[in-house]
């Protein structure tokens, strides 16, 4: 649904880019500007890691796409801090037009999560990594090769990234559409 809307509006002209978020073989994840419709796919799926919002707008900025029309998808931390953004008249976000919000129930440590428990404790080889996804309780990983790990998400809870303790915003609710699932 997501990849839907944002290459209808970069294809239609209604935005000229959006601001996204990818991750490279290692799992860190970092801010992508998307103004090619082909290149939304690099976007695609959960990531599990926290990143901050702020890199990803200033990288929109000096592209020179914060002034224009742009669309952008994000956490509900990150929406809420783009709302506020807005709210001051940040020349961060003077194009802002659609925000799409993702369900979460939380977020993880890049360090606690992937450095710690899966590459050190659990020996992952994280570049074999082809998805994560929390279902049912169940942290599951599904390598390359074909196996599956699965962590029981309770395990999980000394890696959580420390603003999400104080969260209540598991659906994006100051977001212009909100997405996602849960278990």
């Amino acid at each position: 649904i997501v990849s839907s809307i944002l290459k209808w509006g970069l294809v239609s002209g209604k935005w000229l880019s959006f601001l996204g978020y990818t991750r490279d073989e290692t799992w860190h994840v970092q801010p992508l500007v998307v103004t090619d419709s082909k290149d939304v796919i690099k976007t695609c799926g959960s990531k599990y890691t926290f990143t901050s919002i702020i890199g990803g707008l200033k990288r929109l900025y000096e592209s020179g796409f914060s002034s224009k029309p742009f669309a952008i998808v994000g956490l509900p931390c990150h929406i809420a801090a783009l709302r506020k953004l807005r709210e001051l008249k940040s020349k961060y976000v003077k194009g802002l037009g659609l925000c799409i919000g993702l369900f979460c129930s939380k977020a993880f440590s890049y360090e606690g999560l992937i450095e710690n428990k899966l590459i050190n404790e659990m020996k992952i080889p994280i570049a074999s990594v082809r998805k994560m996804d929390i279902r049912k309780g169940l942290f599951t990983l599904e390598m390359d090769s074909g196996n599956i790990y699965q962590i029981p998400v309770k395990e999980l809870q000394n890696y959580n990234h420390s603003g999400c303790s104080s969260c209540c915003d598991f659906s994006a609710e100051l977001a212009d559409i909100s997405v996602g699932g849960l278990g």
